[in-house]
């Protein structure tokens, strides 16, 4: 049995999988799938190392392809409690796909958690101001600025692309600088940053007399997307706004309220790191402010 470091979470769900190489040609089903790859239950799982054109189909009419690497794999034994198979990881899913396959898992997420009686979540607790390095974050997913100029303007953007892996930079160079202000798309990462995903968010390199709708459609397209791909935590840089010349004042504002809102009638994400800029505890103090007073009316 051999196993690679998991990223994403495993969602337990029945699809059909077709897999195709040089000497093989057949289906299977999946016992789980995650972002990143599935889970297959066979008696007869391929070796290690193998490769495959694979297929996935997330409907009857929908499926997405891509490479996959067997990753892991469990033989049959009378006494053994693992069920008999193999984990293929994706390998060149295009970022489209792997949208299509997160949207699928959180539509599955979001139904098993709203079912859940027990499930409390404090609306305070889930909205998290943070002085810290946001490089060092826990939550699952970071929101990063893009669009045109952004690049040449944000400090975070730049420290971002410095130091991650080839992936990022090649989408980044595709799409980062003509997304539209709002619109988001989910990048693998690997890198300085601690979490396996960033959200590319177009914004404006400037602030302007439409600076704050440009902010709210930011924030809910990356709290939108968050949502819809079920990530449980996302951090967001919020100092990020202050160097293209957002009002530290607007950004708390429209950050948090618009944080609040989409909160209060979502289950995902279930918490919200906003970082202020670590070297002026006075951003820190304006967005503890504005969330008190949030939470005041």
């Amino acid at each position: 049995m051999g196993e690679e470091k998991r990223r994403d979470p495993r969602v337990s769900v029945k699809l059909k999988v077709k897999l195709v190489n040089n000497s093989f040609d057949g289906e299977f089903y999946t016992v789980n799938v995650s972002r990143g790859g599935v889970f297959i239950e066979t008696k007869n799982p391929f070796t290690l190392g193998d490769y495959f054109y694979l297929e996935l189909f997330l409907t009857e009419s929908e499926k997405i392809s891509c490479n996959a690497k067997v990753v892991w794999v469990s033989h049959y034994t009378e006494n053994s409690s693992y069920l008999p198979g193999m984990g293929l990881k994706f390998e060149n899913l295009s970022l489209k796909d792997r949208e299509k396959i997160g949207c699928l898992l959180g539509e599955i997420l979001r139904r098993e958690q709203e079912v859940d009686a027990d499930m409390h979540y404090n609306l305070n607790e889930r909205l998290v101001i943070s002085s810290d390095d946001i490089c060092e974050t826990p939550a699952e997913v970071i929101a990063v600025l893009a669009g045109i100029g952004i690049r040449d303007r944000v400090s975070l953007t730049q420290e971002v692309l410095k130091n991650a892996g080839e992936t990022l930079v090649k989408n980044y160079n595709l799409y980062g600088d003509d997304l539209e202000i709002g619109d988001a798309i989910l990048v693998p990462y690997e890198g300085k940053l601690t979490n396996p995903y960033i959200i590319l968010v177009g914004t404006p390199s400037f602030y302007d007399a439409f600076g704050e709708e440009n902010l709210r459609n930011v924030m809910l397209d990356v709290l939108k997307m968050a949502k819809d791909q079920a990530f449980t935590s996302l951090a967001v840089p919020a100092f990020s706004f202050l160097e293209v010349g957002y009002p530290i004042l607007s950004v708390a504002k429209i950050c948090l309220g618009t944080a609040y809102g989409f909160l209060k009638k979502e289950i995902f994400p279930r918490k919200i790191f906003f970082y202020c800029n670590y070297n002026n505890i006075q951003d820190f103090l304006v967005f503890e402010k504005i969330k008190k007073e949030i939470f005041l009316d």
